[in-house]
């Protein structure tokens, strides 16, 4: 596609890969300093894990943004850029103490 049509939002190159990695991160993170019991973790795991099986599921970008439901798949790499950057935050902060 030439354009996501949101201003200021670019065209992810490889969007499929590109979003396929940053779940993969996403999931390897939130492992690092949250416990395993902790709702935060549960819950980012549970969203990146399902979201990570629909990309690997096959299909074209639009079937994957389809399939997630969640926008087009640059909102959705923001999103994981957003998540990426409150996950240490988490940890400093602790909520499940």
């Amino acid at each position: 596609k030439q354009t996501t049509g949101i201003v200021g939002l670019d065209v992810l190159d490889d969007a499929k890969a590109t979003y396929e990695a940053i779940c993969e991160e996403v999931l390897r993170e939130v492992e690092v300093g949250i416990p395993s019991d902790a709702g935060y973790r549960e819950a980012v795991t549970k969203l990146y894990a399902e979201r990570l099986a629909k990309v690997r599921a096959g299909g074209s970008v639009r079937e994957i943004e389809d399939a997630i439901g969640e926008g087009q798949i640059e909102e959705m790499y923001e999103a994981a850029k957003d998540e990426l950057a409150l996950i240490p935050k988490m940890r400093a902060w602790k909520p499940w103490d």
